[in-house]
């Protein structure tokens, strides 16, 4: 090697070349202002506690300018923002902060359920699932993403996913109402009448005035052909809501199947509210006339027209059934099915008159 000098000094060199890059170089990683991120973060939280999300966001974003801010700080600055983005109503750039959320730090659970959260409010089922599992992954104790996924579930109609769902969140809390509520709506679209009618009954014992549980609980007693305990229930929500028109309908209908007589005069002072359904109503008192009806249900809304025309042909049938005529009811209520699937009350009581009329001997 003392032949070759230079030949020793480029094999010394690149030896000491290689050394180097098998070692990792120390990263100097430049300091932040911490307690700066934590002043403009306390600003932004009280702003939004005050009511203030516009002066959040413009604290939130002078958070986020913070020279050197590290990814999970910047991830939190996003995560804070997009929250009041929201609020605001400003959903796509709320999007996007949660976008970068998630992007510098995909290890925070929050982040995933709200960006989740967000595209099942935007019609997006499909990703709101993917996000709504990866926060539930990082964070199997998260409440509100088990209640958001169990809506994208029945959204998907995956419904048993989305049973396990809301009976996950009974395990947290058994004398939750609203889980009890949402369970009762989930068994009347799975056609489970008497799981619905035990869930509302729940419901209405933690809470003996919950307006929704009574309803439910009266429509669950009519599937099922219990006709004077949906009276007893519509006609409680019909007291405490004279102006409802879907109480004073369902009240209407339920007292006459039971043969308890016309309930015009049990009816509460007050007059019903114009909106629908208060033109069925009207079919059902003789102020108005099927074409009519019909016309109505059409107007509008394209979105809702065909909702409120089955609506409209499940009154007929009970109209039909009312008069004696189950061959005319049982038309009405199949072309209620052969519409498309659906998981509307028509649609649940379609299902159950269709059933309790093949059950009935012929003739009957």
């Amino acid at each position: 090697m003392s032949r070759h000098p230079l030949c020793a000094l480029f094999f010394l060199t690149l030896l000491a070349a290689g050394s180097a890059a098998g070692r990792e170089e120390p990263r100097l990683v430049a300091p932040f202002d911490a307690a700066l991120l934590e002043e403009r973060l306390a600003e932004g939280q009280e702003a939004a506690r005050a009511g203030d999300d516009a002066a959040a966001i413009e604290h939130l974003t002078r958070a986020a300018e913070i020279a050197d801010l590290p990814q999970p700080e910047r991830a939190r600055v996003h995560n804070e923002r997009g929250r009041a983005l929201l609020r605001l109503g400003r959903r796509d750039k709320a999007l996007l902060d949660f976008h970068r959320a998630i992007r510098l730090d995909a290890t925070v659970a929050d982040s995933w359920y709200r960006r989740g959260a967000l595209r099942a409010q935007l019609g997006e089922p499909a990703p709101a699932l993917k996000d709504l599992t990866e926060a539930l992954r990082l964070d199997p104790g998260l409440a509100p993403a088990y209640r958001t996924r169990s809506g994208v579930l029945i959204e998907l109609r995956r419904f048993a996913e989305a049973e396990a769902d809301l009976r996950a969140l009974l395990g947290r809390d058994r004398r939750n109402p609203e889980t009890h509520l949402e369970l009762g709506r989930l068994h009347l679209m799975m056609d489970e009448p008497w799981t619905a009618f035990r869930d509302f009954t729940r419901v209405l014992q933690l809470d003996p005035d919950h307006p929704q549980a009574t309803m439910g609980r009266g429509r669950a007693s009519f599937f099922l052909g219990q006709f004077a305990a949906a009276a007893a229930d519509f006609g409680a929500a019909r007291k405490r809501s004279p102006e409802d028109p879907a109480a004073a309908l369902w009240f209407r209908v339920a007292a006459l199947r039971s043969g308890l007589g016309d309930p015009s005069e049990a009816a509460p002072e007050g007059d019903v509210e114009p909106g629908w359904p208060a033109p069925v109503l009207a079919l059902l008192e003789g102020r108005l006339e099927e074409p009519a009806l019909l016309e109505l249900a059409r107007d509008g809304d394209p979105g809702r027209a065909a909702l409120r025309e089955t609506e409209a042909q499940f009154f007929l049938a009970q109209r039909d059934l009312l008069a004696g005529e189950p061959g005319p009811a049982e038309a009405r209520l199949r072309g209620i099915l052969e519409s498309g699937p659906g998981d509307s009350a028509a649609h649940q009581g379609a299902r159950a008159e269709l059933t309790r009329l093949a059950a009935e001997p012929a003739g009957g």
